[in-house]
């Protein structure tokens, strides 16, 4: 049993080596391009984007609106600033392409400063293809920021952390159909333990095939495997807390185009999640999206969606409740009307209604159900090729059979930033 431990430790170590040298060589020759790039052809293939969101949030705990603001503070609302810097490449290279995203974050509150962090979110490709017919990608990201307070309560900065590394191939086979491989390692961190979104470290790996059309259209079939482990949570038998669990999906998938103007786009996926110990957290079910993109004129677009999402749900910050997953029905309507060359306005309303599934205790009440309505307009305006002004105003507002989850918040934001 030692030397199957030893042997195991050794695995996860050389798979840690090499996730951190794949990481250092992509930014090794994203680095390179940048440096080669800027004095070749800065303007195009390398930009800096330098830039500051100005923030107003009416309830930045989501408190529910019966409450007063949480213990120790004196006010529900805060302004704040996020100032930025970004890098952005985009480098051909014969049948290869070279992109980077970089940006640095500093958020600071005027009031509450034990939020204020410091963000870095990246993602870096190569684009590759070895002949026409055999093409891929790989990348790795990293996405950083704040816990949602709807989603898990508190008053404490929580910073989330989710990297990715990603391979996948497309071998174009014959006609219009392609073979579809890809491998994709995770490793998700909280600075706060979190129940219902532990720190974990998995991957992915999914096989599929996709037909495309002469016209447009396409029709793909996928399998997915899913299997993860939680790195900062114990096993708990009193509350059916298990250490990990494996996801397995199959999905199909079609792209309709069946006018210049509009396309469909939907997808059917079957879910079945199977924790490692307790059986009673186990679920499966259907989740699908159906999209539908309209194109008028030049200058307006609408895109009309409908969502129906299952996942895990355990617990909300510390409290432990009595579900094991939630099923989210989303219908959206979103707008954008390019006014001018220079201007903008986009529009979005979106509500969704959550059940919470699952029990695994003896059932003393209703299940938790949720709804969430969220409306907001933004402006955008480009006075200048490299100055992009916006403003932005929204609203959120979640009812529920719970009260304790009740909650509504306006946010206004000032955007500003320049691009050279």
């Amino acid at each position: 049993m030692s030397g199957l431990k030893f042997r195991t430790l050794n695995a996860m170590a050389r798979a840690m080596v090499a996730r951190r040298r794949l990481t250092g060589a992509l930014c090794a020759v994203t680095a390179m391009l940048l440096w080669q790039s800027a004095v070749a052809d800065e303007f195009d293939t390398v930009n800096v984007v330098v830039g500051d969101t100005l923030s107003h949030d009416s309830n930045v705990f989501r408190v529910p609106s019966n409450l007063g603001p949480p213990p120790g503070f004196s006010s529900k609302s805060d302004v704040f600033n996020t100032h930025f810097v970004g890098l952005r490449l985009n480098k051909p290279y014969a049948l290869q392409r070279f992109q980077a995203d970089v940006t640095k974050s500093y958020i600071r509150y005027n009031n509450f400063s034990t939020l204020d962090s410091d963000t870095l979110n990246y993602h870096a490709a190569w684009l590759w293809a070895l002949t026409p017919r055999l093409t891929g990608t790989l990348s790795t990201d990293q996405t950083q920021g704040q816990a949602s307070f709807a989603q898990f309560g508190g008053t404490q900065r929580n910073l989330t952390t989710t990297e990715n590394t990603t391979f996948n191939v497309d071998g174009w086979i014959a006609g219009g159909w392609h073979l579809l491989g890809s491998y994709t390692n995770t490793e998700h961190q909280t600075d706060q333990p979190l129940i219902s979104s532990p720190s974990t470290r998995g991957h992915r790996s999914e096989v599929g095939i996709r037909y495309d059309a002469r016209s447009g259209n396409s029709v793909t079939f996928t399998r997915r495997r899913i299997p993860s482990s939680n790195t900062d949570q114990k096993l708990d038998p009193v509350n059916f807390i298990d250490t990990g669990a494996t996801d397995t999906e199959t999905e199909l998938r079609a792209v309709l185009t069946p006018t210049g103007k509009s396309t469909f786009d939907g997808r059917l996926l079957y879910r079945e999640h199977r924790s490692n110990t307790f059986t009673q957290r186990d679920f499966s079910g259907v989740a699908s999206q159906v999209n539908y993109f309209w194109t008028p004129t030049g200058k307006l677009t609408f895109n009309l969606s409908a969502v129906r999402d299952i996942q895990p749900s355990v617990a909300f910050g510390n409290t432990i409740e009595n579900s094991s997953f939630r099923v989210d029905h989303t219908l959206s309507i979103a707008g954008s009307w390019q006014t001018s060359a220079k201007t903008a306005v986009r529009v979005r309303y979106a509500r969704t209604q959550s059940d919470f599934g699952g029990p695994v205790f003896a059932v003393t009440g209703p299940p938790r159900s949720d709804d969430v309505r969220t409306a907001g307009i933004s402006a955008d305006w480009s006075p200048l090729r490299f100055l992009s002004l916006s403003a932005i105003i929204a609203h959120d507002r979640r009812m529920s059979n719970v009260k304790s989850f009740e909650y509504n918040d306006t946010t206004a934001s000032l955007y500003a930033a320049i691009t050279f």
